[in-house]
């Protein structure tokens, strides 16, 4: 059996929450980056995912060093976005370019998507949780159901 991203070959059939944490101080630490493509292709494991949140902690403002190269998105959808996910939350959003392209592809992809919460870390400036708010705001979105709450 081929193993998947990071060793995960198992398929979680019913799990429906799901919560990761990416700690910034870890020792193995990837970049933002890396988070992104690891997470848009483990998706496909947990086809009836319903609620992702996705947590950053120790971010600090020189983070943005980790985040570089070009997002693609992947050819296939993963079947949670296509019929599942109705919740995403995004904690310690810096506006990075990856993040902004995850949070896209999120709201591209997601049939049925209710809810986007991003929650800007606190060490953004006003003017860039304005910015990063309209610019989400105004991106389309495949589920006319979907409202965005940037805090």
């Amino acid at each position: 059996m081929q193993r998947g991203p990071f060793g995960l070959d198992t398929m979680f059939h019913n799990l429906i929450h799901l919560e990761l944490i990416f700690d910034f101080n870890y020792r193995y630490r990837f970049r933002s980056q890396h988070n992104c493509r690891w997470l848009t292709k483990i998706l496909k494991n947990f086809p009836k995912l319903q609620t992702l949140i996705i947590d950053e902690i120790n971010k600090v403002d020189t983070v943005h060093n980790y985040c570089d190269g070009k997002w693609e998105d992947p050819t296939i959808i993963p079947e949670c976005l296509l019929s599942h996910l109705t919740t995403c939350s995004l904690r310690n959003y810096s506006h990075l370019s990856c993040e902004l392209q995850f949070a896209k592809y999120i709201m591209k992809n997601s049939r049925v998507l209710s809810n986007m919460t991003i929650q800007c870390a606190k060490f953004l400036e006003t003017n860039t949780k304005l910015q990063m708010s309209r610019e989400l705001s105004l991106y389309p979105r495949i589920s006319g159901a979907c409202k965005i709450l940037c805090i």
